[in-house]
């Protein structure tokens, strides 16, 4: 729990000194050295509802700033691929108030951990895959 009440105000400094797409490749590169764990699917389901637990617990009572959900998400699906739990981190964008919102949660095995369970109705998600592919010089 303390660890992520450290991480969870760094990721967001993080956020804003190097951006999205550095923070994303570097907890992608960090988490990579773990393989996939021998767990069974439910345990997998089960230890990634805690590590959300905890993780949503540290931002609530320990992090001296409440983390936004970018942050809490990003820490979220670095924790759980360092466990080697696959999960996906999801971003979703809209306008029904008329101005554009953006939010970010974690997916494990198409449930939502880290928020309402239609978040994705909510918000339509885009795909992280482009931020995987290598940029051309210009």
């Amino acid at each position: 729990m303390i660890r992520s009440a450290v991480l969870l105000p760094l990721t967001t400094l993080a956020l804003r000194w190097l951006g999205f797409r550095r923070c994303y490749v570097t907890y992608a590169h960090l988490a990579r050295r773990s393989s996939r764990s021998r767990l069974a699917d439910e345990q997998f389901m089960a230890q990634a509802e805690r590590i959300a637990t905890i993780i949503a617990m540290s931002n609530e009572r320990y992090a001296p700033h409440k983390a936004m959900c970018l942050s809490k998400s990003l820490v979220l699906w670095h924790a759980l691929r360092a466990k080697g739990i696959p999960a996906d981190l999801e971003l979703g964008a809209r306008t029904i108030t008329g101005t554009f919102e953006a939010h970010a949660w974690v997916e494990y095995d198409d449930v939502v951990l880290d928020d309402v369970p239609n978040v994705a109705k909510i918000y339509e998600p885009f795909g992280l895959s482009r931020l995987n592919r290598p940029t051309r010089p210009t």
